[in-house]
């Protein structure tokens, strides 16, 4: 197809909108039938796939050692955002993606320096750019565009997955191939002048579709931002290969190599301790990092999955990846030292590269006890990671001369000359990681189901320090981070009805220990491994097209906080926090689709040798948080959908005494989505406007705080090839 064809297809429908809006009362127009009742029928729900027609439900999810569940029969409280849902909201990062999942706090500040990969989830924050593809860990930025959903896990998951922060988990699905072709072009706009084009390619390879292909290629170009002189550049080449041995034999491979650069970005802030009061927000489309502010962030992947069915009793599934993940910081870093907003500028450098192999074995087997029927899992999962990074390198930050201002700002004096710069090739961690699990999943009749099981765990993580090294020229070995330990878990459901179940669940987790952030004077400073437990009771029911779910939770695991005086990143004492998720997604009517919630916590710090820190509500945590998405399809104007959201997250303390609260923040977007046919092939036009209002606000983890995203203006045109 031509480049001018492309041009009027793509064109086309804007001057058609209008006159099809005029003729819309006049002319009779016979809209296409939705041949998808019977899937919202199916008790099991598991044909849910989360398309626009469906609701954005999603009737399935991986829970790990457990493999693929029905969402309604897991005792977890696991939320999915899908593939259609990320490519309307237009969402170039995962803190994009689940906006509006209400379980789900970003930790991120507006530029998205490292993916917007780390999250609060039930108050706890997940490591950053910790993540899971396809049930596998692995710690980078992850692009969406070659995303089929994202799955989250809230709260303890350390049986399903062998080892996890309390906090939950992130798990990615990668697009498969399809059965049928697939061909789809989209270009746009992400906001400000990012162009991009994206191409997603799929299907059969030979005529008995025993061989399928997927293929995503993404270019964003260099262009700015909503912040000023901002530049966020990136590509992608993912690819995936299906091989259908037999019916029930399966090998599939894929690939991805994946690589981002931010320029003039990643404003980040900490707080001096004679700030009795948080400066209000400044302008977050103004940029408060000098010019030489890179980051840089790539990788490698290689994944294998085989999955079979050996006869009517046992199922092999084994997945394992190797990934080969850049890490480039050129970074600036403010310190606030006045509550009018006066700050100092320091900057460090870092280049690292992790190599990672991770990867597990499950062996099912289906037996019957008399009228009792079970699954029987068997699992091995295991992880071996080697972080190196650049030496030598001026680990302690350069501090700059002067006093800037966050309403009033200067010039950024030039970088200093003779920043080091060796090689990425000091090992300053290995990490190793097993677990072998035995789980039974029992159905006693259509009611009552449970499943327990219990899991060894082995960490043994090994770091050098070498904060001294341009001083010595040597490192020092940290203290052995060695830890194991057998962890149960036992979990309850019962169905009243067919749409209802009720479940109960208890697990305990062993983690690995916080890693403190960069900005903290013990900088990267790994703390011993650590346990954490969990009970949680929920409801999850289904009325007409839209899902429901209701999580009680209580979690309890240790205290990690940045000590605003010292800057020192520590563990005292334990935290608690006891909370309430809803969520509701799907159609409340023909034309009306909603997905959305809120969640209640009372969190706090108890046992702490700190008696200051008693009570305390844990640093970073926001007790309360709603989102609301709606979507609604106008009959007078067949193909146009007008959307729109709500985000609200309420009051965090930064610091551990509860002295500096950020306040509660409230934003709110708007956008449309426009189909139609032109010469036989279907165009999507998609217009988002995130922060209407265009509120300064500030968020914050860890101590360090960064600017919310500013009113940005996103859109799209999507050609079927």
């Amino acid at each position: 197809m031509t480049t001018r064809k492309v041009s009027c297809l793509l064109l086309a429908p804007l001057l058609l909108v209008c006159e099809q809006a005029a003729l819309a009362e006049e002319t009779e127009i016979e809209l296409p039938s939705l041949s998808i009742e019977e899937e919202f029928q199916d008790p099991q729900a598991e044909t849910l796939e989360g398309t626009e027609e469906q609701g954005y439900r999603v009737g399935s999810a991986n829970a790990g050692v457990l493999g693929k569940l029905p969402l309604k029969d897991t005792p977890y409280s696991i939320n999915a955002t899908s593939a259609a849902l990320i490519k309307n909201l237009q969402a170039q990062s995962v803190a994009d993606a689940l906006k509006y999942n209400p379980t789900v706090n970003s930790a991120s500040g507006g530029d998205s320096v490292g993916g917007g990969g780390a999250f609060q989830i039930r108050g706890f924050v997940s490591e950053n750019n910790e993540s899971f593809i396809d049930g596998v860990r692995m710690y980078a930025r992850a692009p969406m565009e070659d995303k089929e959903r994202i799955e989250v896990l809230n709260g303890s998951a350390s049986f399903l997955y062998g080892f996890a922060n309390p906090a939950g988990l992130v798990n990615y699905t990668l697009k498969r191939p399809t059965a049928q072709r697939l061909a789809t072009f989209t270009t746009g706009l992400y906001g400000g002048k990012q162009v991009y084009g994206h191409v997603d390619l799929g299907g059969p390879i030979d005529s008995q579709n025993r061989f399928g292909y997927r293929l995503n290629v993404v270019k964003v170009g260099k262009g700015e931002t909503a912040v000023n002189e901002q530049h966020h550049g990136r590509y992608l080449l993912s690819g995936a290969l299906d091989w259908n041995i037999s019916p029930d034999t399966r090998l599939a491979l894929d690939y991805s190599h994946f690589y981002a650069d931010v320029e003039h970005g990643d404003d980040t802030f900490t707080v001096g301790n004679k700030v009795t009061s948080i400066p209000h927000a400044p302008d977050a489309t103004k940029n408060y990092s000098p010019a030489y502010s890179i980051s840089r962030d790539g990788y490698r992947r290689y994944g294998i999955e085989f999955d079979s069915r050996l006869n009517d009793i046992f199922t092999i599934r084994s997945k394992f990846n190797y990934t080969r993940i850049l890490t480039y910081r050129r970074r600036a870093a403010n310190n606030i030292i006045t509550n009018d907003g006066d700050y100092t500028m320091s900057r460090s450098y870092r280049e690292s590269i992790r190599f990672g192999r991770a990867g597990n074995i499950f062996l099912d087997a289906n037996i019957n006890t008399g009228p009792i029927a079970h699954v029987v899992t068997l699992g091995f999962s295991a992880e071996d990671g080697n972080t190196k990074n650049a030496y030598p390198y001026a680990s302690k930050k350069i501090s700059f001369p002067g006093i800037n201002n966050l309403y009033h700002q200067d010039p950024y004096p030039d970088d200093v000359v003779g920043d080091t710069r060796g090689r990425a090739n000091r090992n300053v961690e290995k990490l190793r990681m097993t677990s072998t699990t035995l789980a039974d999943r029992i159905t006693f009749n259509e009611q009552w189901s449970a499943i327990i099981g219990a899991s060894h765990i082995t960490i043994v993580d090994r770091n050098k320090s070498y904060s001294n090294y341009l001083k010595t020229g040597t490192f020092s070995r940290q203290p052995k981070n060695d830890k194991e330990r057998t962890t149960p878990s036992f979990a309850l459901t019962y169905k009243p009805l067919s749409n209802l179940s009720l479940y109960a669940s208890y697990i305990e987790s062993l983690q690995k220990g916080d890693t403190a952030p960069s900005t903290a004077t013990n900088a990267d400073e790994v703390m011993s491994p650590y346990m954490s437990r969990q009970v949680e009771a929920g409801i999850k029911s289904t009325w007409g097209e839209m899902d429901l779910n209701v999580a009680a939770f209580r979690i309890k695991k240790r205290n990690a906080y940045t000590d605003l005086v010292t800057n020192m990143f520590k563990m005292d004492g334990q935290e608690i926090h006891n909370g309430l998720e809803v969520v509701a997604t799907g159609k409340v009517t023909r034309n009306l689709t909603m997905t959305g919630g809120f969640t209640l916590m009372k969190a706090y710090i108890d046992k702490a040798t700190d008696h200051a820190l008693k009570d305390k509500t844990p640093q970073g945590v926001p007790e309360k948080i709603a989102r609301l998405y709606g979507e609604y399809a106008l009959d007078q104007v067949p193909g146009l959908t007008l959307t729109g959201g709500l985000s609200y997250t309420g009051k965090i303390y930064v610091d551990s005494l509860n002295k500096l609260p950020i306040p509660s923040v409230f934003t709110g977007d708007i956008g449309a989505r426009y189909k139609m046919d032109v010469f036989g092939k279907g165009i999507t036009y998609r217009l988002n406007v995130s922060n209407l209002w265009g509120h300064d606000y500030w968020t914050t983890v860890g101590g360090t705080m960064s600017l919310g995203t500013p009113r940005n203006v996103a859109l799209s045109a999507t050609l079927d090839l």
